[in-house]
């Protein structure tokens, strides 16, 4: 199977997967940093073939809160090797030795782009070294499989993209859940403080653009969080 605009998403990513893993990057990712993109029947819209455990602590620590290549990559305007990142902060150096514990201890990150604010990035990683040859390959892979993937996502270049950890959506539905908690049974109910409570709503309703918790409950379901 090749890359084809006829293909569904995931056969898309497959390919992607299949191509890049016999380059020696068994791991691969796809998403975007600014604009909102919906992808048909993934909630985050992110592609991930990462290894379970390191996505299940990805979202557990909030790496996404700190993930350097996350934070460089909307800067960038070629891709980049995850070795070259420099002037880390001391908990995005430890994100990174997380990172090589978990099979990653090499990346390569390409940002992508369209006639609008909307900005995508392709990302391949590996427990080796990734050379200069096999760069130029992963290169090549990424835009054919843009290219075929762009028709079929669901593009608002007003908003960003969202990723939430799994608190923060048991959050939304605890606000949400009729005939609605004040944030006191909140508290009780998920073991923190009030103070707490309110600073997380605080984030979440800056994350979706909102001043009041009836905005935020109803930008979560119409964006299918809850």
């Amino acid at each position: 199977m090749h890359f084809s605009v006829t293909n569904t998403v995931d056969q898309n990513f497959k390919v992607l997967i299949d191509e890049s893993t016999s380059l020696g990057c068994p791991h691969q990712s796809y998403g975007c940093l600014a604009g909102n993109v919906g992808i048909p029947g993934k909630n985050p819209a992110v592609l991930l073939n990462y290894p379970e455990a390191w996505i299940k602590r990805y979202f557990e620590q909030e790496y996404f809160a700190i993930d350097p290549i996350v934070k460089v990559s909307p800067q960038q305007t070629k891709g980049f090797l995850w070795s070259e990142l420099s002037n880390l902060t001391k908990d995005q150096q430890e994100f990174m030795k997380d990172a090589k514990q978990h099979g990653l201890a090499e990346g390569y990150t390409i940002p992508l782009y369209r006639p609008s604010r909307t900005r995508f990035v392709v990302g391949f990683a590996s427990d080796n070294p990734i050379e200069k040859p096999i760069v130029n390959q992963l290169h090549s892979l990424a835009s054919a499989f843009h290219a075929a993937i762009l028709p079929s996502l669901i593009l608002d270049s007003q908003q960003n993209l969202i990723i939430l950890s799994s608190r923060q959506t048991e959050m939304l539905q605890l606000l949400a859940q009729p005939p609605g908690l004040s944030h006191q049974e909140m508290a009780n109910h998920l073991g923190i403080t009030l103070g707490a409570v309110s600073k997380r709503l605080e984030k979440l309703r800056i994350m979706f653009g909102v001043s009041k918790d009836t905005a935020l409950i109803s930008q979560a379901i119409t964006r299918g969080f809850i």
